[in-house]
């Protein structure tokens, strides 16, 4: 291949990547001006989204405060308040949940060395869940309130019936406290026999 030839093939290659980015220069622009053109329809998307968000959030936030107090006066009458903050951590939202005792210091219901406030906080929050979400109108619930306190455990019978009315919920719990099961409208013991078989018995 001769010099000229070698040169004519290195123009052409040259005309070819010119026209691409070309090409390529054009399709951006299109995109910019797009986005210029959209800029405000954007910004105001942004501003409506943003209102709607902490609109929503104040809404869910009375919403799980309340059932949580409703849990809290009931076993622990006058003591904590609940408080729930939604906080914008690297562009994702985080819900810190914590409590106010009567004299105004922060508690974190995780501390709590006998489990006891931390199974009536969890309880009430996924209560809150449910009541939020679009379920049936059944809770299956395992042994709750384990930690908590004898004396308290009928105190969160009462509470189970009280939102089981108020909220039209049909609860199934599985138990081995009698507090609990003294609350039940209808109790099946279930135990196996010598062959390892399940064998389900309706007490009342």
């Amino acid at each position: 291949m001769n010099t000229s030839t070698e040169f004519s093939n290195k123009i052409n290659r040259a005309i070819g990547a010119r026209d691409t980015l070309l090409k390529q220069h054009e399709v951006t622009s299109r995109s910019l001006t797009e986005c210029i053109e959209n800029q405000p329809y954007i910004e105001q998307a942004q501003i409506l989204l943003q209102t709607v968000a902490a609109e929503t959030q104040g809404q869910l936030k009375l919403h799980l405060e309340d059932i949580v107090a409703t849990g809290l006066e009931t076993c622990f009458p006058e003591m904590y308040n609940p408080h729930i903050d939604f906080i914008n951590k690297r562009g994702k939202i985080d819900c810190d949940i914590y409590l106010h005792d009567r004299n105004g210091n922060r508690v974190n219901p995780l501390d709590d060395n006998g489990g006891g406030l931390s199974d009536i906080v969890s309880f009430s929050l996924r209560m809150a869940c449910w009541t939020i979400g679009k379920t049936d109108n059944v809770i299956v619930l395992d042994e709750p309130f384990k930690f908590l306190s004898a004396e308290l455990r009928p105190l969160a019978g009462e509470l189970l019936q009280n939102l089981s009315k108020k909220l039209k919920l049909q609860i199934i719990m599985i138990t081995h406290d009698e507090e609990m099961i003294e609350i039940a409208d209808r109790v099946f013991r279930v135990a196996k026999n010598k062959k390892d078989v399940s064998i389900v018995e309706t007490l009342n």
